[in-house]
């Protein structure tokens, strides 16, 4: 997204992230990540929101975009994204084999969402899980810090439930709190 003359940056940013458009599911690739990198890491509402959207424990070896979609290309998994009808990418989430070329079933999800777009999330990670599926993968599981509500709310509603808690394992601001596995 470049600069549009006569139009400032923040005029741009409340355009692109406009809320409530319409939004589909879809494989995600190289020609977004200036979006996803860079657009969504400038947007005053997305820096907000991040302290409460956390990736924990394997999820966190994958900082960005980019670092996942190395992954899908070599075979790891899957990269969605959350776009809008005119093209903004509002999201993105990821079913990707995280561990040791032994752990062939093992795929783990995550998510982004901007904080405009978060009444979506749902369909995000449906729509992930339907092209996971359609794929071959096995069903995923994911890492959410119990601190993380909205996140924990979204994955709930795409049928996640806790498996597993580990207590106290994720650090935040110096807090210590539970770091809860889910299974789909």
């Amino acid at each position: 997204m470049g600069l549009v003359k006569g139009e400032t940056f923040a005029a741009l940013e409340q355009r692109y992230f406009a809320p409530d458009r319409p939004v589909h599911v879809r494989e995600g690739h190289v020609g977004h990540r200036h979006d996803v990198d860079r657009m969504m890491d400038f947007s005053p509402a997305w820096i907000e929101a991040r302290q409460h959207w956390h990736s924990a424990f394997l999820s966190s070896s994958v900082p960005t975009y980019m670092a996942a979609l190395h992954k899908v290309e070599d075979g790891r998994g899957l990269l969605t994204v959350l776009q809008t009808e005119d093209g903004s990418v509002v999201g993105h989430a990821t079913v990707l084999n995280l561990g040791s070329p032994y752990e062939t079933n093992l795929r783990t999800l995550d998510f982004a969402v901007h904080p405009h777009y978060l009444d979506q999330a749902g369909t995000l990670l449906t729509g992930t899980l339907a092209m996971a599926q359609q794929e071959g993968l096995p069903r995923p599981h994911a890492f959410v810090a119990a601190c993380d509500e909205s996140k924990l709310a979204a994955l709930r509603e795409a049928g996640f439930s806790v498996s597993h808690t580990f207590t106290g394992a994720f650090v935040l601001g110096g807090a210590a709190h539970d770091l809860l596995m889910l299974q789909s």
